[in-house]
């Protein structure tokens, strides 16, 4: 069973839309969720970096009513992929759908 999110992040950037070939609306973006974590003694920021998707109508709304920096409230399935490119350097991303 894929781990559900339930959160509050930030918009790292405008939202990306696009259309596929039907005429369903994609909005693509970059999410923060961010927290102080205590390392040797200290308190850091610590942010982690997901990308997620919106199909349809709500990624039209979301992507007409809301710009970087914001707080937006998020709920969906988190994926991750793992890969590795010609170079033979690994690479890893997790998604939120």
């Amino acid at each position: 069973m894929l781990p559900i999110i339930n959160g509050v992040a930030t918009l790292g950037k405008d939202i990306e839309l696009s259309y596929l070939p039907d005429g369903t609306p994609i909005g693509k973006m970059s999410l923060a969720f961010s927290d102080k974590v205590k390392k040797k003694g200290e308190w850091v920021d610590e942010t982690l970096w997901i990308n997620a998707t919106h199909f349809g109508k709500q990624a039209e709304y979301v992507a007409g009513n809301t710009s970087k920096g914001e707080l937006i409230e998020v709920r969906g399935t988190l994926r991750s992929n793992d890969w590795v490119d010609k170079e033979g350097k690994k690479h890893y991303d997790m998604s939120l759908m």
